[in-house]
């Protein structure tokens, strides 16, 4: 079982090393009547105190974004692509939360956003993408592995994560493999 712990007040967007810790995904594969439930600190504000929901999945064929695949691609081979990707129908799906596959980008990158960061560079501006080490990283990015989480809806509730209402999660190929999500 996976669980999602995002902190709200802020609601960081990764971009800052610092911002490590404000994000977790716990993974657990023992005795589900092992768990023992606590009640939320007191001090916790009530708008912070969510409903548990419980997700489903099913499987859907995605398609990298464009600039992950052509970095130098041009506008006409882009609108190509995309073209491409809608008669395929793998073109992104606004309510949709996925384990694996590809991101539905917004901003650009997010494999080398995350590489960047993980080895301790801010990405708020583009001198990190544009700096030596930043040049040497982007050849290790391809490691990253996505879980991406929509705008979340149960009964009368709704929770929207940033401007889109979605928030992604990384690992690394190998943490996945080892089940090792501390550094999601």
């Amino acid at each position: 079982m996976l669980y999602f712990f995002y902190e709200l007040e802020t609601m960081t967007w990764g971009y800052d090393p610092k911002n490590q810790g404000s994000a977790k995904v716990f993974y657990y594969d023992g005795n589900l009547t092992d768990l023992v439930g606590t009640a939320p600190a007191i001090d916790l504000y009530h708008e912070f105190k969510l409903p548990e929901i419980k997700l489903t999945f099913n499987t859907k064929d995605s398609a990298p974004y464009f600039e992950e695949l052509f970095p130098n691609g041009t506008v006409e081979e882009c609108e190509e692509y995309e073209e491409t990707i809608e008669e395929l129908n793998l073109g992104e799906d606004e309510e949709i939360t996925k384990l694996l596959g590809y991101s539905d980008n917004i901003q650009g990158d997010m494999q080398l956003e995350c590489e960047l960061v993980t080895n301790g560079l801010y990405c708020r501006d583009t001198s990190a993408y544009e700096s030596p080490r930043g040049k040497e990283l982007e050849l290790t990015k391809h490691h990253w592995n996505i879980v991406q989480l929509a705008a979340v809806e149960k009964a009368e509730f709704e929770l929207m994560f940033g401007d889109v209402g979605k928030i992604y999660f990384y690992i690394k190929e190998e943490d996945l493999q080892s089940r090792n999500f501390d550094n999601s």
